[in-house]
């Protein structure tokens, strides 16, 4: 719709009969596209014009016209005339798609970085245990040492350690408030901002990926011992105790997909690129147009010597009808857009090939990544039992003299290194449950920001 209101003045004439006056009009008009191409036209005008010298008559115009335009080869039909609005629409969805892909990707990177604070957070708890077990390992080795019972070196072996200790538990401090404070950024807090974290997040992680850790253990000497010349059999990974996200990989690879709203995407400018092809294919036909055009009335002017009003007469209308015929001797130009067409149609094919093909590269990546953690987190649960009781034990025979303080600190540093090696694996595995669901789609984020996770039983 269309619509205008115009005031103006004008004079014309020589000096002898010069005619001045004002000229008031208004106009209101229509036009509209159809889906098959044809379109129309349409518009009335009315205006006033008002003599200012002679004898200053006023007098009215009015005038209605209207046009039509079909094509009857290139451009015609709903297929061609409606993809400019077609693609907008699907351009709006990819939009929405996009957004809401970075809100997994955005809230991803959220866990990752919460859950790799607590890690830091309990690497500092970690090292701070072992620190003070080092001093009170040294404290015991420089008493034994004034008794006669243990050697100077061993005690200089206990100070040096201790030193290590320290070191380490110092470097562990300040990572973890690096850590910290990328994470206030990562959420939009300020450096200086006071948070605290749920430190106990961790633990009932670690509490939750427990029932993982109850299969048969990897390494047992508890029953009867194989000769040490008999042939060694490897065991495969026991996956009778897999995680709830450990699902087959062809039954993952099939959801995905079906849930991945970026290969959507891509599927879908794949039918983009071949309406392109039919739309530049159109432009290479000819071109042939049935058009018509009417105007009744007749408007006025202040130079206009007819003092009167003009008259809306259908009669005395002016109609005339046209066919415009532009045979394709000429198409150059649409020419080389067909080709770009084509090329742009095999580009947006490998590219969703391309795409498909890094689906199922990272999913079979995750699992395999959640197997190699849940095995990480048998043998690191076993290697923390077997480090605390040898700690223990060494601990005892070092007061019977019947250990050197060099066994007693390597048993603390081997316990601290399962502790870390444990806390990673619970991390790691956690991480690879998140990092999972989002490639295959099914990791939403609800309006208020919290993640929805989906129940994977049904695929494995």
């Amino acid at each position: 719709f269309s619509g205008m209101l115009q005031e103006s003045m004008g004079t014309s004439g020589n000096r002898e009969s010069r005619l001045t006056g004002s000229n008031s009009s208004g106009q209101a008009g229509i036009a509209r596209k159809f889906k098959n191409g044809l379109e129309f036209s349409s518009a009335i005008s009315v205006n006033l014009v008002k003599m200012l010298t002679g004898d200053r008559a006023s007098f009215w115009g009015v005038l209605g016209d209207a046009s039509i335009s079909v094509p009857l080869l290139r451009g015609a039909g709903e297929f061609i005339v409606q993809e400019p609005l077609r693609q907008a629409e699907r351009n709006l969805l990819y939009a929405v798609r996009e957004f809401e892909q970075y809100k997994k990707d955005f809230a991803y990177n959220i866990v990752q970085s919460y859950l790799n604070t607590l890690q830091a957070a309990q690497r500092v708890r970690n090292q701070a245990e072992n620190y003070k077990r080092v001093v009170a390992s040294t404290r015991r080795s420089r008493r034994m040492a004034n008794a006669g019972r243990l050697p100077e070196y061993q005690f200089d072996q206990a100070v040096q350690d201790e030193l290590r200790a320290r070191d380490s538990w110092i470097s562990a401090c300040q990572s973890n408030a690096n850590s910290l404070d990328s994470f206030k950024i990562l959420v939009g807090l300020p450096t200086d901002a006071q948070i605290v974290l749920q430190e106990q997040e961790l633990a009932n992680l670690a509490l939750d990926l427990q029932a993982l850790t109850t299969g048969k253990p990897p390494v047992d000497y508890s029953g009867e011992i194989p000769p040490a010349d008999a042939e060694v059999i490897l065991l495969e990974p026991d996956d009778s105790n897999a995680g709830k996200y450990e699902i087959q990989d062809v039954k993952a690879i099939a959801l995905a997909f079906q849930q991945r709203l970026d290969l959507q995407t891509l599927a879908d400018r794949v039918a983009d690129a071949q309406r392109k092809v039919l739309i530049a294919e159109d432009a290479l036909r000819a071109e042939l147009t049935l058009g018509g055009s009417a105007a009744v009335g007749q408007r006025r002017s202040y130079s206009n010597t007819r003092q009167n009003n003009a008259e809306f007469n259908t009669r005395a209308g002016s109609y005339s009808g046209l066919l415009t015929l532009d045979l394709p001797w000429e198409r150059t130009r649409e020419r080389n857009v067909y080709r770009e067409s084509l090329l742009d149609l095999e580009a947006a094919v490998r590219s969703l090939q391309s795409k498909e093909d890094e689906i199922k590269l990272d999913i079979r990546r995750n699992l395999r990544m959640l197997r190699q953690y849940r095995e990480t987190l048998i043998i690191q649960s076993q290697a923390v039992t077997l480090a605390e009781r040898r700690v223990k034990s060494t601990d005892t025979l070092l007061q019977a003299g019947r250990a050197e303080i060099r066994d007693l600190l390597e048993a603390q540093g081997a316990l601290l290194s399962a502790q870390n090696s444990l806390t990673g694996a619970v991390v790691s595995y956690r991480l690879q449950e998140f990092d999972l669901q989002r490639n295959l789609g099914v990791l939403t984020v609800s309006a208020e920001g919290q993640l929805q996770e989906l129940n994977l039983q049904e695929y494995k």
